[in-house]
């Protein structure tokens, strides 16, 4: 059963991307009805990611709420990114709880968000056409030439 609890429904601006490899993030509790907590940090799995938010799965149960905001910091890329947000749904299935958080901060601008999840992208699916689309247009300032100029980027003839 998916939780959902008074909270404004959003649509998304932007595609998520759907990780392939095993990303794992720190998580800990960052405040609670407005005051600063300090808690431990625990691993999460996190399943997709987009500039406005992400997928995680824990054993480790949180609220559907706006008065817990949770921080997150995750390695993508090589990069490690600050995050933080609160929890818009929940799923239990079996012993995991699965979760679905809007992003309210992130240690990097938008736009650098969106380069590096397209970076990503590409390099985790080189022939996904449709979503390089959606990214491009995320980021009207970057043209082709920009767009496939990656480190670690072997074939950019499989795109055309």
């Amino acid at each position: 059963m998916v939780e959902r609890r008074n909270l404004t429904v959003f649509k998304r601006k932007s595609i998520r991307l759907k990780l392939t490899n095993t990303v794992l993030a720190d998580i800990t509790i960052r405040e609670v009805k407005g005051k600063l907590v300090y808690t431990k940090s625990r691993k999460v799995l996190v399943h997709n990611i987009s500039p406005e938010g992400l997928s995680f799965s824990t054993v480790l149960r949180f609220p559907v709420s706006k008065d817990c905001m949770l921080q997150f910091q995750i390695m993508l890329n090589g990069q490690t990114l600050n995050l933080q947000g609160y929890v818009v749904w929940s799923q239990k299935q079996d012993n995991m709880y699965y979760y679905g958080l809007q992003l309210t901060g992130i240690s990097i601008s938008r736009q650098q968000m969106i380069s590096l999840l397209n970076d990503m992208l590409i390099l985790q699916s080189p022939t996904n056409m449709k979503a390089h689309y959606k990214y491009r247009n995320l980021r009207p300032q970057m043209n082709m030439k920009n767009l496939f100029n990656i480190k670690g980027f072997q074939e950019k003839s499989q795109l055309y």
